[in-house]
């Protein structure tokens, strides 16, 4: 089973094994958070230029102990043999690695993401189909994307207004959830649905 995280890769070293499509994506979603990427295979895509962040192109193949130093390993070869020698080398050295050929083997699933508005949120339905995750979480969008800009902002000052002032505890976590209930009513309120009073 694996457990849902957020992990912080901002200047984290990461290593994509593989320049075809799948290592790009992982490359480009590993990069939009701030990890500094190496790229390692024979032959590396032209858009792999393209990817903002701190990106470092090796075009050979792997060698063995080139994950060294690592924080984060995506193994996305296609060479299924490759990507098992690379996978058990990780798992040897206790690095977190992604095998994309092999989703139930791998350390750390790389779910679907959407960042808007200062939210995070992820899915995943664990390789099993990853066109419902897809569809998911662009109904998942749609739906930060039409709150205001500015609602966690609002959020967060009201939530420390609340936990500065002398009322009961029990007052101050209903005063909590009353903020987000008004916040959430607004959305639908803007979204054609009846706000609730």
């Amino acid at each position: 089973m694996y457990l849902p995280v957020h992990i912080n890769f901002k200047d984290k070293r990461c290593l994509v094994v593989g320049g075809g499509k799948v290592g790009l994506r992982r490359c480009q979603k590993l990069a939009k958070f701030g990890a500094k990427v190496t790229v390692i295979a024979p032959e590396i895509k032209d858009k792999f230029k393209n990817v903002d962040g701190k990106i470092t192109l090796v075009k050979r193949k792997y060698r063995k102990g080139d994950l060294t130093d690592f924080f984060f390993v995506v193994i996305a070869t296609d060479n299924s043999k490759i990507n098992h020698l690379i996978a058990e080398e990780a798992r040897e050295a206790n690095i977190l690695y992604n095998l994309a050929d092999k989703p139930d083997e791998e350390s750390v699933i790389m779910p679907g993401v959407v960042n808007e508005n200062g939210f995070t949120a992820s899915l995943s339905t664990g390789g099993a189909s990853p066109t419902l995750t897809k569809n998911l979480l662009k109904e998942i969008r749609a739906l930060i994307v039409d709150m205001d800009e500015n609602i966690l902002e609002k959020l967060s000052a009201e939530r420390e207004q609340i936990l500065a002032s002398d009322v009961k505890a029990t007052k101050k976590k209903k005063l909590l959830k009353q903020s987000v209930t008004d916040a959430l009513n607004n959305l639908k309120g803007k979204n054609g649905k009846k706000k609730k009073h």
